[in-house]
């Protein structure tokens, strides 16, 4: 005679809040069907059927019902559903409760930027970013700001607010597209996208843009450069209708020269300039000598993130070589007082053929020196205590720009005067 043993138990736990209660069955093998129920309540309800298990199997048991539930009870039973099952064996019940998980959101990325457009146009180009839930309690909620519009369908139905229903606890991965409102006016629109949810921790998808100012419609005419000593080359132009112009150089090519971006401003350096309408020319000083540089004119308006450059089509260019490095001479005056400056003997050493690249020294003594003609020099310094008077011989203008350093230097506790009837000019 077969004996049928028939096992029937019931375990209890207790856990905090909602959640997935595993139920681990080891050392069980069994080719009947098991039927696994959880109770203790409409609070807790929740089964699941498994046949055929191998050995150390595990499986869960969860209730909807029982989300945002606080502490409880559940008991848990067991047993054959044949009449016919031959044993029934349970070793090593464990049953684990997990605790309370709070309802958290993710966005990414976290940022977006570039959302710009001309003013009188717009919106801007859409872009996305992802939003996901997990253990939530309601909708996640999306919240525009007030210049940018956001939609869950590419190209259309942009709107202010957007609300994901979970399932299950859960909203998977969904894309949402935003973009920065047309119409607006110029300036800069940096402003975030708030994703919110019942006991979750809000995020926001952080969003810059900006509307720029018109581009200006034609570029410079006439521009050129022009090399003015071994040092500096000259820019000249005439104005279009920018505010203002970004002139740009190379010392290697035009093709090194990198345009300008819309929206971000380029400061004063070694060869950018920035200048004002109305200007129309500009130096660019301290530069290699027997060298070719490469300039570009872009004419902008605006400023900061909402400036405008128009770069096409190509801008003006032009290029200069620089001058060859002159070889200076010095010259000390030795010349009594009232001696002239036209001898070549009241030099040391003579100055018998004058360039416009000399060095003319004073450097002893209170003399005037006379008959100071129109000349071209490289310096005129006066040291060591000297105290010199300058007559010219008629109205004459005597330029010290011969691209050898400091034009005139005059010591301290040193003199240069100019007098007599005669006008000098000292053009520097």
């Amino acid at each position: 005679m077969k004996k049928i043993y028939l096992m029937l138990f019931a375990l209890a736990c207790s856990f905090t809040g909602w959640g997935q209660t595993i139920i681990a069955l080891n050392d069980f093998d069994a080719t009947t069907t098991l039927p696994v129920t959880m109770s203790g309540g409409t609070e807790y309800i929740g089964s699941s059927t498994s046949s055929d298990r191998p050995e150390n199997a595990s499986f869960y048991v969860s209730s909807q019902t029982a989300y945002g539930k606080t502490n409880g009870s559940a008991k848990v039973t067991s047993e054959s559903t044949t009449s016919s099952a031959q044993a029934l064996g349970i070793d090593d019940v464990s049953i684990t409760a997990n605790g309370e998980t709070s309802p958290s959101i993710s966005v990414n990325p976290t940022s977006l930027s570039g959302f710009n457009y001309v003013v009188g146009s717009g919106p801007s180009s859409e872009q996305s970013f992802t939003v996901s839930g997990q253990n939530l309690t309601g909708n996640i909620t999306l919240t525009a700001p007030t210049d940018y519009d956001i939609s869950t369908t590419s190209g259309s139905e942009f709107t202010n607010t957007i609300e994901l229903v979970p399932s299950g606890g859960s909203v998977n991965s969904t894309t949402i597209y935003t973009r920065l409102k047309g119409g607006l006016s110029v300036g800069i629109y940096n402003e975030s996208i708030t994703a919110s949810s019942t006991g979750a921790t809000s995020q926001q998808v952080s969003c810059s843009g900006a509307v720029l100012n018109t581009e200006p419609a034609n570029h410079v005419a006439n521009f050129t450069a022009n090399a003015t000593s071994s040092s500096e080359i000259q820019l000249t132009w005439t104005d279009a209708d920018a505010s203002s112009y970004l002139i740009k150089g190379s010392s290697t090519s035009y093709a090194d020269i990198v345009a300008p971006v819309d929206g971000t401003s380029k400061s004063d350096g070694a060869l950018v300039k920035n200048v004002a309408s109305g200007a129309q020319s500009c130096n660019f000083t301290g530069l290699s000598p027997n060298q070719t540089y490469y300039f570009k004119i872009y004419h902008y308006n605006g400023t900061g993130g909402t400036i405008n450059y128009k770069t096409s089509p190509e801008p003006p260019q032009a290029n200069a070589t620089t001058r060859s490095q002159p070889t200076a001479t010095t010259y000390t005056w030795i010349g009594s007082d009232g001696a002239s400056w036209q001898v070549a003997t009241n030099w040391d050493p003579n100055r018998t053929t004058p360039q416009n690249t000399d060095i003319l020294v004073f450097n002893s003594g209170t003399k005037t020196v006379t008959a100071v003609p129109t000349q071209t020099i490289g310096q005129l310094k006066v040291t060591d205590g000297a105290k010199i008077t300058l007559q010219a011989s008629g109205g004459n203008t005597l330029t010290i720009n011969g691209d050898v350093g400091d034009d005139l230097y005059v010591a301290s506790g040193c003199e240069l005067n100019i007098s007599a009837s005669n006008i000098l000019t000292i053009s520097l």
